[in-house]
């Protein structure tokens, strides 16, 4: 029977990594800040003012340019930087969700009441 547990986790752990890609895949196609950040990693490389006009897609730059100037090797590839950023945040999430079940004694919850906490703290 635990054997059947670990095997239902890792499958849906599996599933939740698959359309985790997916999702990711199609954030990366519809552009979102992190191709701002990214345009302006390419605006410092061929100095320009990062702050001023034109705008990336009406966006404007906030950041500091220690953080564009840091960008800069990554600017090249637009879907591969953009991936590899989403990743890193997929699993500095799961990482997050690991040490909040070992610092939290969720032992005292019902299973509905660690998907409600784990729900609300992805929110």
């Amino acid at each position: 029977m635990q054997v059947l547990l670990e095997r239902k986790g890792q499958l849906f752990f599996l599933l939740l990594a698959v359309v985790y890609v997916i999702l990711s895949v199609n954030s990366i196609a519809y552009g979102e800040d992190f191709e701002l950040y990214l345009d302006a990693a390419e605006r410092l490389q061929c100095k320009e003012n990062v702050y001023k006009a034109p705008y990336f897609k009406g966006l404007q730059y906030y950041y500091s340019p220690l953080f564009a100037f840091v960008l800069i090797p990554f600017s090249s590839n637009w879907f591969i930087s953009e991936f590899l950023w989403l990743l890193l945040s997929g699993l500095l999430f799961v990482r997050t969700c690991f040490l909040i079940r070992h610092y939290f004694d969720l032992s005292v919850l019902s299973s509905k009441e660690v998907v409600l906490w784990m729900g609300i703290l992805t929110i």
